[in-house]
């Protein structure tokens, strides 16, 4: 798989800091059950929806990271985090616009310091609406 591909591909990456490692593992959906306890950062790519139940999730660690790339009313783990930290897709979209915009406003005109307000006003996390 894709998935077990890039693994394998980065499993030579440690981390630079003094007795930090990461160890990457991936799991095909039949048996991600069995992972769950161990997993410190789970990313769901589904399109849409998520395989997992709230009580297979909250077999995670209470320090893990649940993020998946769909946002809004198709975002399948937001009411499973449980105090867990959750990231949605909305960062990456807002990633790449930040991307193409530092680009872009010179050309149309605006400012970086209006760029920069319109885009913390769009941003519902940063400005207190998430």
């Amino acid at each position: 798989s894709r998935a077990e591909n890039l693994i394998q591909s980065l499993g030579g990456w440690r981390n630079s800091e003094p007795g930090a490692s990461a160890d990457l593992s991936w799991s095909d959906l039949n048996q991600i059950e069995k992972a769950l306890p161990d997993t410190d950062i789970l990313i769901n790519t589904l399109p849409e929806g998520c395989p997992l139940t709230s009580e297979m999730v909250s077999q995670m660690p209470a320090t893990a990271v649940i993020a998946e790339t769909t946002y809004g009313s198709k975002a399948a783990l937001s009411g499973m985090a449980a105090g867990r930290a959750y990231v949605d897709g909305r960062a990456l979209l807002y990633g790449q616009f930040t991307a193409a915009a530092d680009r872009v406003y010179p050309l149309i005109g605006v400012s970086k310091r209006n760029h920069l307000r319109a885009l913390r006003a769009a941003d519902p996390i940063r400005s207190g609406q998430a």
